[in-house]
């Protein structure tokens, strides 16, 4: 009978990794070891998840001989027969229904265990898998070119290096702690004497040992004190220090990466730090110190009496030993409650983003149902956690307790026949509260470590995306240089995944000045054409260049100051008009503000309301109509006066007057325009007209006129109306 092989935990960062996690498990498994993120880019996980077949090319070129198998699950009196899973080689990885991927490890009768990416390993009957399964098998084993091995988790040495950033500070906690443990010894040693004294009858010492206990404790306490000061600001410092990494991180991620994951889920990453932060200096720095007083006073309580001492260290030894029994457990608890915390999390922002659509679809109940079972999951798992916590952290008190009579207990025949003092008992009974006190640190630090390594590399998985080469280089100074307008596309292939390119071979030329309309049927992939206009997303093949030079060769500053980009989405902040439209940078002056809001025919409303530096600005705009709104938007891109500007859908608010106003008034500044419409009055203003369709962009010749709703600039022929498309599988991003 083969050996059933143990399949790793690998959790999923986000709701669409389970593929690749899947993946990463049973390559673990077979003894290799990939980390995540790359096993993401090799399936090309994003938000629309990965199909069966991409997971077997990708699994193959892994090494693996990977094929897909289709069982039909028989049921005989309304129970599910597993037996086709005996034909197949385990473990296998299971396509659900819903397009979820989990990992069958083993199946023993009636029960399956399953390792799920999203909630771990767990077993559970086959009756409430089989409904579930939507019929697929994935199955790979080692092929001839599989080859073990792999790096090691970096979590540990991460955890060590955020340690080692701040030594100065942990040093002197550390220092602290030892102080508390020499004063624990200082006491034991008064109490020794003291009991010796009253022993004999002497009274010479007795009040200054009483002036020594009460110095003893007054020093304890100080350094009680002094080091809970300092893990405060140790905590304030590491938080402070991480978040700023994180966000730096998040701005510099390379355009690809950051489109094809979950802004929500990022977003709730960010509050691992401060966990990760309250953990790593209220638990672990703590535990390194009691470490060195367990070990200090333990070797102290033995010298005073082998018998009674090694009762006592042995019971401290027994508070560390439990839980290590469990640690897999709590790692694989940690894991699950941290990854099902931070899905919650995205939800919830999620929501709250599209509160105002919600609530016109009477969404309200089922977004509410949605977020309070994804809070119903994440609680039961924090539960779970911290009931396997709670039981391991009640037995360091239940021992406390206990350890002083059995203390007792063993030293009572050793006084009575002379082998023990009884000022050596008063020392040993003091100690071994200090012993004990100093396990039940060292095991709170231990317990504490499995969440740490979790919250880390949740951390490191987003850290370690790769960076936009061009968004790290610095923004030069302004000195006036633009490029001249022109746009130039050579042979562009463009796309969020590897092998599913939502452009192909994509040749474009607009001329400075010009304005070009990109008209298409949704999900054809305009957006994506207008996020390479606008530098936002590098090419996979092919070039973009700027007045005939590549743009990524140009100077930053002149490249960010030369096109700006209008999308669908309006992110307004808690400000003035002039913050939102400069976006805090100084350099922007009133000058180029005030032109910016006229020619976005906004001056008129933010005269009403007292001026750029006077008119408020609500979290989101909310005080702001939706045409209003767009047309911050759009200040915000003439403020840097832009020779090229990209216009995704950014007038679809607009009525057709204020509409004509503004083109009239970019068409005056003399930048040049492409713009993504579906509104044929926008496409009347443009002087041609090109279509998406399924990834290739053609032209349709100069832009439409005559329709109904308004006059057509003078000099433009029209066309007909575009025939209807049929959209493309990839979304229009």
């Amino acid at each position: 009978m083969s050996r059933t092989l143990r399949v790793p935990y690998v959790p999923q960062a986000e709701e669409t990794d389970c593929a690749p996690a899947c993946l990463a498990s049973v390559l673990a498994c077979h003894g290799r070891r990939v980390p995540l993120r790359d096993l993401r880019e090799a399936t090309g996980a994003s938000r629309d998840g990965v199909d069966a077949l991409t997971w077997l090319r990708a699994a193959r070129d892994q090494g693996l001989r990977a094929s897909a198998v289709r069982i039909t699950v028989p049921w005989r009196d309304g129970v599910p027969d597993p037996s086709g899973l005996a034909t197949v080689a385990l473990p296998v990885v299971a396509h659900l229904a819903d397009g979820h991927f989990v990992v069958v490890e083993r199946v023993r009768g009636d029960l399956v265990t399953v390792v799920d990416p999203a909630i771990g390993r767990h077993r559970m009957p086959f009756a409430e898998l089989a409904p579930e399964l939507s019929g697929v098998l994935l199955t790979a084993q080692p092929g001839a070119e599989f080859t073990r091995g792999g790096p090691r988790g970096t979590a540990g040495r991460r955890l060590a290096a955020a340690l080692a950033a701040q030594w100065p500070g942990v040093l002197c906690a550390v220092a602290l702690s030892l102080v508390g443990g020499a004063m624990s010894l200082l006491l034991a040693m008064v109490l020794k004497l003291l009991a010796a004294d009253a022993v004999s009858g002497g009274s010479g010492g007795g009040l200054r040992l009483y002036a020594v206990t009460v110095a003893v404790g007054l020093v304890s306490g100080l350094a009680v004190a002094a080091q809970n000061q300092l893990l405060g600001r140790l905590q304030v410092r590491q938080s402070l220090t991480m978040s700023v990494d994180l966000v730096w991180r998040l701005l510099h991620i390379d355009g690809r990466t950051l489109l094809r994951r979950d802004p929500g889920a990022m977003a709730a990453r960010a509050q691992a730090v401060d966990a990760f932060s309250l953990g790593l200096v209220h638990q672990l720095v703590p535990a390194a110190g009691a470490v060195v007083n367990a070990a200090l006073l333990g070797t102290v309580i033995v010298r005073e009496d082998s018998v009674v001492g090694g009762l006592a260290v042995g019971l401290g030894l027994l508070v560390v030993g439990v839980p290590l029994t469990s640690w897999r457990r709590q790692s694989a608890a940690a894991l699950v409650e941290a990854r099902l915390t931070a899905c919650r999390d995205a939800a919830g922002f999620a929501a709250l983003r599209a509160l105002d659509a919600v609530k016109a679809g009477g969404g309200e109940a089922e977004v509410t149902g949605r977020w309070s079972s994804l809070h119903a999951v994440a609680v039961r798992a924090t539960s779970v956690h911290n009931r396997q916590q709670q039981t391991l952290t009640a037995l360091p008190a239940v021992l406390t307790v206990g350890a002083s009579s059995l203390v007792v207990l063993a030293a009572a025949p050793r006084i009575l026949h002379l082998h023990m003092t009884l000022g050596a008992l008063f020392a040993v009974q003091s100690l071994t509260g200090g012993f004990t006190a100093a396990a039940a640190t060292a095991v709170g630090g231990l317990l504490a470590v499995p969440g740490l390594l979790t919250r880390i590399g949740l951390l490191d998985d987003l850290l370690a995306e790769p960076y936009d080469p061009s968004a790290v280089r610095t923004v030069e100074p302004d000195t006036g240089a633009r490029a001249g307008g022109s746009l130039r596309m050579e042979q562009v292939t463009a796309g969020y995944a590897p092998g599913r390119p939502v452009l192909r071979e994509v040749d474009l030329d607009v001329a400075a000045g010009e304005w070009v309309a990109i008209t298409g049927p949704t999900g054809a992939g305009k957006t994506t054409l207008a996020r390479l206009a606008a530098g936002v997303l590098a090419p996979l093949t092919g070039r973009v260049l700027l007045d005939g030079r590549p743009s990524d060769e140009r100077p930053r500053g002149e490249l960010v100051r030369s096109v700006a980009w209008v999308d669908q989405t309006i992110e307004l902040f808690a400000g003035t008009v002039a913050e939102n439209v400069a976006l805090w940078d100084e350099t922007v002056s009133d000058e180029a503000i005030e032109r910016a809001v006229h020619d976005a025919c906004l001056d008129r409303v933010v005269e009403l309301r007292g001026g750029c530096h006077r008119a408020v600005v609500d979290e989101g705009g909310a005080n702001f109509s939706g045409g209003e709104r767009q047309r911050l938007e759009i200040a915000r891109a003439l403020a840097c006066d832009p020779s090229l500007l990209v216009l995704d859908e950014a007038t679809g608010a607009l009525d057709r007057a204020v509409e004509q106003q503004l083109f009239a008034r970019l068409r005056r500044r003399g930048v040049t325009v492409v713009m993504l419409a579906h509104r044929r009055s926008a496409v009347r203003a443009c002087d041609r007209e090109l279509v998406v369709r399924e990834g290739r962009v053609t032209p349709s010749g100069p832009a439409p006129t005559g329709p109904p709703g308004g006059t057509p600039p003078a000099g433009r022929s029209a066309t007909g109306p575009l025939a209807g498309a049929r959209a493309a599988r990839v979304g229009d991003r």
